[in-house]
């Protein structure tokens, strides 16, 4: 994929976000199992980053441990969205990119960044978005992520994605890489979400690529580690 093609890509995805914002921040109120599960992970009284934030809803599941929150995302309106609902309890927000997050070097005991890479175009883009999490995260400090496993029978009958879903050369697109829709409770078609469908071995090479040590690799759904048709998600656990 060609910089221009993918610079274009987050920047529509950016602009969808914003419009959609307010429904977007509707559909995450719920507490969720997989959140629950990643929390397990994140120690008590710890500095957490939450890169690709969204509604901020991790924030909600670590309150009883005391963290210190940060949220960061790229569309204003949803952190505007956050903030709202979430900074009078504690939590701090800051617009900001995956590729460039405008955090202190070494200043996190944990970075989550949950169900967000899969939204970044190119091997590298999503490379620099993983060094970057690296470099704001303390020695010794906790990564945790989360991407979907859009091979899993939920998203295949979801999205009906055949094969062939997975190219789109016309659109400078890449094996892998393709358009999901995000539709308002009426089923109007609001826009279209790029997304990339990871394999394991694919993420393992990113992330250890980036200097970061995997402790934890498997597939979930609904907070239990299961199999590739099963799990929804993909969850990582690397430490620094």
């Amino acid at each position: 994929m060609s910089p221009e093609t993918a610079q274009k890509i987050i920047e529509e995805n950016r602009a969808l976000y914003d419009r959609i914002a307010d429904h977007f921040v509707q559909t995450r109120h719920k507490l969720w199992p997989d959140g629950l599960r990643i929390a397990d992970y994140i120690p008590k009284e710890s500095r957490v980053l939450d890169v690709g934030c969204g509604s901020g809803r991790l924030f909600s599941l670590l309150r009883g441990k005391k963290c210190d929150y940060f949220g960061s995302d790229n569309s204003e309106h949803i952190i505007e969205a956050a903030r709202n609902q979430y900074a009078l309890q504690g939590a701090k927000f800051v617009v900001g990119s995956l590729t460039n997050i405008p955090c202190t070097d070494e200043y996190f005991d944990v970075v989550a960044m949950i169900a967000s890479l899969h939204h970044i175009p190119s091997g590298q883009l999503q490379q620099t978005a993983l060094r970057e999490c690296f470099r704001v995260l303390k020695p010794g400090g906790i990564f945790v992520m989360t991407v979907w496993n859009l091979e899993a029978d939920y998203f295949k009958m979801k999205f009906n994605l055949a094969d062939d879903s997975f190219i789109h050369p016309e659109k400078g697109l890449e094996k892998g890489d393709f358009f999901i829709p995000w539709k308002n409770d009426k089923g109007e078609l609001l826009g279209n979400r790029f997304v990339h469908s990871f394999e394991m071995d694919e993420l393992a090479r990113l992330i250890t690529s980036v200097g970061l040590s995997i402790q934890t690799m498997e597939y979930i759904k609904n907070g239990v580690a299961t199999n590739k048709n099963g799990g929804s998600n993909i969850l990582i656990v690397a430490s620094k």
